[in-house]
């Protein structure tokens, strides 16, 4: 009662907290004249911003698919997908990061049976590939960029930590190939840790040893062979130009002229702000975040930029909803059951 006491304080205190952030931007911008950008962009090239989106979730899916081979070769799509869209709608609405991946790897565990702990190997895969994507996406960006942009000084020590993180992610990889690779060797010293202390009991020994096998299996989709973490990794590199392409037309549909690289480098930035606290559904952050990256990067017109942000923000929660909602009627369970999943 007081674990779910707290989490729902900080359910409504972050929520005012996104209300209040949103609320200061309105009032610093005058909303008479960012309502009037949004009523003059293109409704069409808007419209059209959202096509991207949705091949954005079908992507993932198709991902998930083939990291999950090695564990189970038969992983429908259907529920790939479905179940991702799932795991977005309950990390927008509950302010717990990565409380969507625990419940997509519950969800299709159940509903393919490729085991909890592979399920889980798998998503934080899918996370090591996606940072990599995003931060080779992001240097490219910078590379174009920096000969094309008056980029803020205050900016640059926000823009290094793509290339920290990408070797970051890198290492990761190569970790986890070496890993998945000598399987033997990786679970013998696991045995070893384990029985080197001696206060725990011998049934979790085993539980500790299995849990640890089961990872390794569920992280051979990027080592299972070459072709498959090709093919993964070239995936991984679409699903973020699909978001990237989002916002491309959506700057077109303001009017907004900026060279690609400059919004390629723009929107990677923005996908590595969602590593930072954020009240529910990305209230005020995603506008200020929005607002602050592209002013960064050289952009100007920021009543204009934060009126793009806000469109941006509204088409990509109005489509979460209604794919994340279609999803849990296909589950027959509400999303308060949802919640209450366990493995």
């Amino acid at each position: 009662m007081q674990e779910e006491s707290f989490h729902k304080k900080k359910f409504i205190g972050s929520g005012l907290l996104g209300i209040i952030l949103i609320t200061v931007m309105l009032w610093l911008f005058d909303p008479a004249s960012i309502f009037l950008q949004i009523s003059l962009a293109d409704p069409f090239l808007l419209s059209l911003s959202l096509i991207p989106l949705i091949g954005f979730y079908l992507l993932r899916a198709v991902r998930w698919k083939i990291l999950l081979i090695p564990v189970n070769d038969s992983v429908k799509i259907s529920n790939t997908f479905w179940t991702t869209n799932i795991g977005y709608l309950v990390n927008l609405i509950i302010p717990v990061r990565f409380l969507g991946e625990l419940i997509r790897a519950i969800i299709i565990d159940r509903k393919e049976n490729v085991g909890f702990p592979q399920a889980v190997s798998s998503v934080a895969v899918e996370r090591i590939l996606d940072l990599l994507a995003i931060s080779i996406l992001g240097l490219v960006g910078i590379s174009l960029a920096s000969a094309q942009a008056n980029i803020h000084p205050g900016a640059l020590d926000r823009i290094t930590v793509i290339g920290s993180i990408g070797i970051l992610m890198l290492f990761l990889v190569c970790v986890l190939i070496i890993g998945t690779k000598r399987e033997k060797k990786l679970l013998s010293v696991t045995s070893k840790m384990i029985n080197f202390i001696p206060i725990i009991p011998k049934r979790f020994r085993e539980k500790i040893y299995k849990f640890t096998a089961d990872l390794i299996i569920g992280a051979k989709g990027i080592s299972h062979n070459p072709r498959i973490f090709t093919i993964s990794l070239c995936l991984t590199m679409l699903i973020w130009l699909m978001q990237f392409i989002s916002i491309v037309l959506i700057f077109r549909a303001f009017e907004i002229q900026s060279p690609l690289s400059i919004l390629l480098l723009g929107s990677m930035l923005i996908q590595l702000s969602f590593i930072f606290p954020a009240p529910p559904g990305f209230v005020g952050t995603y506008e200020a975040y929005w607002s602050i990256i592209f002013q960064g990067i050289g952009l100007t017109g920021s009543t204009t930029l934060l009126a793009a942000g806000i469109v941006s923000h509204i088409l990509n929660v109005s489509l979460l909803l209604v794919l994340g909602f279609i999803a849990l009627s296909r589950t027959g369970m509400g999303f308060s059951k949802i919640l209450k999943l366990k493995r």
